[in-house]
Parts: C-alpha cells; sequence; structure tokens
C-alpha cells in the first residue's frame, strides 16, 4: 500500500468511538472535517483512522502537513510533492495533480489548513 502515514510510536487507547465515526464518516463522504481546539488530537485521529482505512485506497493515502505553508498557492505544489506528482510542460499543479487524479481512489489528510482554509477548498 503505498502511503506516507507516520508509524504511531503509542498506543492509540481511549478514542475508539471517535475513530470509528471518523470511519464511517469517511466511507459515506468525500468530505470529512476534523475541528478543535489544538492539542485535543486531531491529527493522531485522523492518521489512526486513515491507518484503518489503508485497504480500501488501493492507490494510496497521503498526510499532507500545511503549517509551514504562507502562501495559499502553494497548496497544489505541497500535495503534488508528497505524492511524487510531477507537473510537466507548461501544466499547473494543479493541473498535473487533477489529471493524476482523475478515476483514482486515494484519501488525502490535509493536515493545519486552517490558515489556508480557502486554498484547501479550491483544491
Amino acid at each position: 500500500m503505498r502511503n506516507n502515514l507516520p508509524a504511531s510510536l503509542t498506543t492509540f487507547i481511549g478514542r475508539e468511538k471517535e475513530q470509528a465515526d471518523v470511519i464511517q464518516l469517511l466511507k459515506k463522504h468525500r468530505l470529512v472535517t476534523l475541528t478543535g481546539s489544538g492539542g485535543v488530537g486531531k491529527t493522531r485521529l485522523s492518521i489512526q483512522a486513515a491507518a484503518e482505512l489503508l485497504a480500501e485506497f488501493p492507490i494510496g493515502i497521503w498526510l499532507v502537513e500545511l503549517a509551514p505553508l504562507t502562501d495559499p498557492a502553494l497548496v497544489p505544489q505541497s500535495v503534488c510533492a508528497v505524492m511524487g506528482v510531477k507537473p510537466d510542460g507548461d501544466s499547473s499543479a494543479l493541473e498535473a495533480l487533477t489529471n493524476y487524479l482523475r478515476n483514482k481512489k486515494i484519501l488525502l489528510v490535509l493536515d493545519n489548513c486552517e490558515h489556508l482554509i480557502e486554498a484547501c477548498a479550491a483544491l
């Protein structure tokens, strides 16, 4: 399975219901957003749920960390870089990503995107 999910160094305990809820939502909807205060475990919950779904996404599951970005225009390039998609010729990163993903089933986890919300929504 292709993915870039980090290995869990500790046991995931006490959030089984939330994990099951996230998994069910991901099976029903194309977009699921986890919200909450910083430090409550949204990233860990999303990674754990994604890891449980590896078999459902044969092309892969990709975690894109957006915290370091300040320019919204770089969101498509960041996703391309994580997935190994290279724009060719005159195509933009968004066009290359769209062409690559057409007819593919993947799970894309965008982490720390609150400061880039419009760019992430457009993506």
